[in-house]
């Protein structure tokens, strides 16, 4: 048991051995080193391990003028709490370190030698000025360690960005009037860039395994190629994705256009040879703008693969993080080999390059194919439906392409073909494929959305005036026709997805359709359907949700905006003009609805409502996280998030 009398200035601790029937008072006392500096000392609740010990003191100094100064010290123990030792140096380090935190350099100050004392008040801009350090990186945790005479002190410190740093110094100590003080501080690293990965989650897209931090979310495109993102409003951070190599070139291959190598290093660490390089990116002379961009790629290079992978960034949150995550990368040799060299087979049909085509061919293809290539001229396909995009699905000897085929009225469906590959040489070689075949599912009309899953097809009827509209949804085999309609235009096809949005451990298929786009609008319409029965479950309108879940101001300080009675969100005037839009063109209320984007994460159904201010202005945006409850998702979690 430990605790303060008002009469003993001394930390007062009592044990017992008999279950609390006897206790016996220690004797410990306010060491030399602090006893200049402490009015009087409380001890805390002591924590133990076995046998081993510490016994948290708090001693106050009440000689300053204004508050008081309070430190925390550690008396320790080894035999159950029979003695208890102090160890001056290991303190009077903690004393300082937490004085880093508090940023009060009064600690600092009772336990400094005459001659740093002098020094630091030559450093301060006033008498009554002992602050430390600055607000911003702040320190979130630090640790103090002995290093033969000398005390290390290891910081830790973040800031608004999340950012994480580290700093280090050294300090020594010395003897003045009979008690220990510390004589000097050494910065060994003054502020370096930290990343702790011990909380980082592992990703695994079937060509690529890796570690990201856990507020981040990683997307896989259709080109196999990965979007690195924050998961709490979807910014983007960068982006993982194959590159063809030449072995016999620098990495300088990689630049493209406008841009200028700033810095390049060998990156230590990665399962594969690794480069950092730094790019500046800047605009074509022809557009008069001289603003540049920074990019940070890491090149990762396997040997004798004739590619190489690019994670590639341009957001200042990421700095460190790249490295990191370079080296947690494994990769999928072999797919990934089929993969790209699938995706040169299917740039080169969607140019209509014959002879990239018959490059990528096995000898023997090549004898088979050369006149059917040389009486075409090297040129394949057609002019009208063209390829506009395409999508790879990697396997161990094969890989499915899927193409989106266009015309000038629009999407004209899927085409899928199938590409067999030998390896010649070490390199995968194509052996054979199929010709492209429209995808219709098990219905009449174009398939405007497709998932292997279950073998899920939606596809239309009818296409007007940029309209898909008649739809069937098709199940493993069984089929329900629905009175959906969706924009025509690829960027805005539906979406389809399985997630188990109600916890019964069954997947519901998600289908988001597009029912309005254009500048500044894009509205998005869900329909969560059981795929048994085809029967659905009813999504709340977000725009209600917001209704019964939040409440905005227009006045003239600025928009105050509160959710579910928390306290209000403000903006002020001011700042909305400088970085929205001139009053004069707000509206008097705020306005939802020309932006709903929906999305699923993991098994939730999310929402995104735009909050519109003026014709051209968007504040933010509201998110809506869906909560199943009675055969019904409702609005579950609302949060809002500045653009500003």
């Amino acid at each position: 048991v430990s605790f303060r009398y008002d009469t003993d200035i001394n930390p007062v601790v009592f044990r017992t051995e008999d279950k609390g029937i006897t206790w016996t008072k220690f004797s410990l006392e306010i060491p030399e080193s602090f006893k200049s500096v402490t009015t009087y000392a409380t001890a805390l609740s002591p924590v133990f391990n076995g046998a081993k010990g510490i016994l948290p003191v708090t001693f106050r100094n009440n000689s300053w003028k204004g508050d008081p100064v309070d430190v925390t010290v550690r008396y320790e123990t080894s035999d159950y709490g029979k003695t208890w030792t102090f160890n001056d140096k290991s303190n009077l380090a903690l004393v300082w370190a937490d004085a880093r935190s508090t940023r009060d350099g009064r600690a600092r100050f009772g336990i400094m030698s005459q001659k740093m004392q002098a020094e630091f008040r030559a450093q301060q801009s006033s008498p009554d000025n002992y602050v430390v350090r600055w607000s911003s990186p702040w320190v979130v945790s630090c640790d103090v360690s002995l290093d033969g005479d000398q005390a290390v002190v290891t910081y830790l410190y973040t800031d608004s960005t999340t950012a994480a740093y580290k700093g280090v110094e050294r300090l020594s100590f010395g003897t003045e009037s009979g008690r220990t003080v510390i004589a000097g501080c050494r910065t060994e690293t003054d502020m370096e860039e930290y990343v702790d990965t011990s909380g980082w989650k592992p990703v695994d897209t079937g060509l690529y395994k890796f570690r990201i931090p856990k507020e981040w979310e990683a997307s896989v495109f259709e080109d196999g190629s990965v979007c690195l993102s924050f998961s709490s409003n979807g910014d983007e951070l960068g982006r993982i994705e194959i590159l063809d190599y030449d072995p016999s070139l620098t990495v300088s291959q990689f630049e493209g256009n406008h841009a200028e190598t700033l810095s390049r290093e060998d990156l230590p660490g990665c399962k594969y040879p690794a480069a950092r390089v730094v790019i500046r990116r800047t605009k074509p002379a022809a557009a008069n703008d001289n603003s540049y961009v920074g990019e940070q790629h890491v090149y990762l290079i396997p040997k004798n693969s004739g590619y190489a992978v690019d994670l590639s960034f341009d957001s200042p949150y990421v700095n460190k993080k790249a490295s990191e995550i370079a080296k947690s990368l494994v990769l999928d040799i072999d797919r990934l080999k089929i993969q790209n060299a699938a995706r040169q087979w299917a740039e080169a049909v969607k140019t209509r390059d014959g002879k990239a085509q018959y490059d990528l061919m096995s000898p023997k293809l090549q004898k088979s194919r050369f006149a059917d290539y040389q009486e075409q001229n090297w040129v394949t396909g057609q002019s009208s439906p063209w390829v506009d995009g395409y999508r790879i699905t990697p396997g161990d000897k094969t890989a499915g392409v899927v193409y989106t085929y266009m015309t000038s009225e629009g999407f004209a469906g899927y085409y899928f073909q199938t590409l067999s590959f030998v390896t010649e040489n070490g390199q995968p070689k194509i052996s054979g494929f199929t010709d492209p075949a429209q995808a219709n599912g098990n219905s009449s009309g174009i398939v405007v959305a497709y998932l292997d899953e279950k073998d899920t097809w939606l596809s239309a009827a009818r296409s007007n005036g940029g309209m898909f509209s008649d739809m069937t949804l098709s199940v493993n085999g069984k089929t329900k026709r629905f009175p959906w309609k969706t924009y025509s235009e690829p960027a805005f096809l539906p979406e389809l997805s399985y997630a188990d949005v109600d916890g019964d451990g069954k997947s519901e298929l998600v289908a988001i359709l597009c029912e309005g786009e254009g500048t500044g609008v894009n509205q998005e319409e869900i329909h969560v359907i059981n795929p048994e029965n085809f029967s659905e479950i009813t999504v709340q309108s977000p725009i209600r949700a917001l209704s019964d879940h939040a409440v905005s101001k227009i006045d003239k300080n600025g928009v105050s905006i509160t959710i579910d009675s928390q306290n209000p969100i403000i903006l002020s005037e001011k700042e909305i003009e400088a970085k929205v839009a001139d009053k004069k063109s707000w509206f008097s209320d705020l306005e939802t609805g020309s932006i709903i984007d929906y999305s699923v994460d993991g098994n939730n159904i999310v929402a995104r409502v735009a909050a519109q201010l003026s014709p051209a202005g968007f504040l933010g945006d509201f998110k809506i996280k869906y909560k199943y409850s009675d055969h019904r998702l409702n609005a579950g979690d609302v949060s809002f998030s500045q653009d500003m």
